[in-house]
């Protein structure tokens, strides 16, 4: 996943926050998870804890919780609020 430099959305609501984490899941992370084999998947949101599913490939990869923390963590700081952590769900 290439950064590139963008505003941070403001999520103000809960709802605001769930649309822009999905959105950015959408539009900019799962298409690099699924060019593997994988998928990602939004569980929903608790506080500032993202809880995500990787399916597919991406299920028994060693290198999925490196993924979850250095590619999608970091893109969901920069991008929606800084204090989100991602969490797997099996």
């Amino acid at each position: 996943m290439s950064a590139q430099p963008k505003e941070p959305v403001k999520a103000a609501s809960h709802d605001d926050l769930l649309a822009s984490v999905r959105k950015l899941i959408d539009t900019e992370i799962r298409p690099f998870v699924q060019a593997d084999g994988g998928d990602i998947e939004l569980i929903g949101i608790e506080g500032h804890r993202v809880k995500l599913r990787l399916t597919g490939a991406c299920e028994t990869c060693p290198s999925s919780p490196f993924t979850l923390r250095e590619g999608v963590e970091v893109r969901l700081r920069a991008r929606v609020r800084t204090d989100l952590l991602v969490e797997e769900v099996k």
